[in-house]
């Protein structure tokens, strides 16, 4: 399906950039990643050669301009973000990632419009947590309800291109992203950073063990997102691209340290909760259209990081 078929993955040297790329180089694409100019971009070095590394400014149309004619891509995937998650939500914050972020998201999509490209699709990354909160696992027609200023940037930008997806001479789809883990991922995150506490101290600290996620292994992500991407057509401008199945911390701990003989340690009540309990959606719209599923098990997921962080 993708041999010899030219792609772009803006934002493809983070952990599943990095990772969609070295699928779609699998399967024979002449694959190119843009990534912003001071990007580190070791994740590449196995997969990629410097030359299909293309480094922008994506608020410059022209420096934009350039590399899209160097590629014509009839595929871009766009993960490229910009907003730290936890940054503080104040409104110079908030005005300096909308620069980046949907600044940027605009900018390609107007370079990319103009290009003469033949584009068959554009598929955006966006997150579940732009849902906010929500007791049964969020559906694509809920409301979006953010808490923080990564999770309203996301939003921000799904409404953008929702509301120019008609005027766009390409289909434009966001995949709402469950919360991704897997190899390579940074130890800022939660599944990686009770990993390596686990191996290292042989302990895992918990501080809202009664927090429900959805967590999504790196691979079914990739699977889902190349599906979309295969038949755009038969897309819906927004889908969430998940497992359906919350699980508690307590239970990513406990599966983790199953996997490690660690111990659990709750730094507060066993039931305690974040000002998020709940962050998990509802996959059957994506599902439905285009018969995906998940087939990385949590355990299956878990007990093989945890080899490749024991052993890498």
């Amino acid at each position: 399906m993708w041999r010899g078929r030219s792609v772009t993955v803006a934002g493809g040297a983070g952990f599943i950039g990095a990772r969609l790329t070295r699928a779609l180089v699998e399967q024979g694409a002449n694959a190119a990643v843009l990534v912003r100019e001071t990007t580190d971009t070791r994740r590449l070095d196995t997969i990629l050669p410097p030359e299909r590394i293309d480094r922008v400014n994506f608020a410059d149309r022209k420096d934009l301009e350039r590399a899209l004619a160097l590629r014509s891509p009839d595929t871009v995937f766009h993960l490229a973000q910009g907003v730290a998650r936890g940054a503080a939500m104040t409104p110079a914050a908030l005005r300096d990632a909308v620069a980046v972020d949907q600044t940027g998201l605009l900018t390609l999509l107007d370079a990319l419009a103009d290009s003469g490209a033949p584009v068959r699709a554009f598929v955006r990354a966006g997150s579940i947590a732009e849902y906010g909160s929500t007791e049964t696992p969020a559906r694509e027609t809920d409301a979006g309800r953010p808490t923080g200023i990564y999770q309203t940037v996301s939003l921000g930008s799904t409404v953008l291109l929702q509301g120019l997806a008609d005027g766009l001479p390409f289909p434009a789809i966001t995949l709402r992203l469950a919360l991704v883990y897997g190899p390579d991922q940074s130890e800022a995150f939660f599944v990686p950073a009770a990993i390596r506490s686990a191996l290292q101290t042989g302990m895992i600290s918990l501080r809202a063990p009664g927090d429900i996620r959805d967590y999504i292994h790196v691979d079914d992500v990739v699977a889902g997102m190349l599906a979309v991407a295969e038949a755009p057509e038969q897309a819906a401008p927004v889908m969430n691209l998940s497992t359906g199945q919350g699980r508690s911390l307590a239970a990513v701990a406990a599966g983790i340290a199953a996997a490690t003989g660690a111990k659990v340690r709750y730094e507060g009540a066993p039931d305690a909760t974040s000002a998020n309990p709940f962050i998990h959606a509802d996959p059957s719209l994506l599902s439905g259209l285009y018969g995906w599923a998940p087939k990385t098990s949590f355990a299956a997921g878990i007990e093989t990081l945890v080899r490749e962080m024991t052993h890498g």
